[in-house]
């Protein structure tokens, strides 16, 4: 008989032919799923609490992805995405927090309506970010940059370390 490993390692027999499935012959068992695709969350759905773990990478709807630090980064990153595939231009903005309020997300100048500066900007491309506030605050803002530029946010995954 031939041998083989199972994953977790144990050594099991192998088949003792290799002659093509007859209609007799049981259903081969599907492979069980990867334990790395099981992290994965759609930012759609993703709910964090305050203060816990932030994701370590991100999946754009293209299949590309990159590996991130913190909730900031996430935010700076999907901004990017969404500005390098032409998702997200000058014209969309500003990208406010709320629909009728005066604190920005997006702008093409770190200043919120009222004048006053992003606490925590960083310039992506040729648009300021206001990166101010955690876990959040940084997926509720990816949620509303996403859907502010018609892309759906179920597209968007991201995937954490287990614990």
């Amino acid at each position: 008989t031939l041998w083989g490993l199972r994953v977790s390692g144990q050594v099991t027999n192998g088949p003792t032919h290799s002659q093509p499935d007859s209609p007799e012959s049981p259903t081969p068992r599907q492979p069980p799923p990867n334990p790395d695709e099981q992290k994965w969350q759609p930012l759609s759905k993703l709910n964090p609490q305050r203060g816990s773990r932030s994701p370590v990478e991100i999946q754009f709807p293209d299949n590309s992805g990159i590996s991130i630090k913190s909730w900031r980064v996430l935010l700076v990153e999907v901004t990017r995405w969404l500005i390098n595939n032409n998702h997200l231009t000058q014209s969309h903005c500003p990208i406010r927090k709320t629909p009728r309020g005066t604190r920005y997300i997006v702008h093409t100048e770190p200043f919120h309506a009222s004048g006053r500066p992003f606490g925590a900007s960083l310039q992506v491309e040729s648009l300021y970010v206001h990166r101010h506030g955690g876990n959040v605050y940084s997926t509720k803002a990816c949620r509303t940059i996403v859907k502010h530029v018609g892309q759906d946010p179920a597209q968007f995954k991201v995937r954490f370390s287990p614990p």
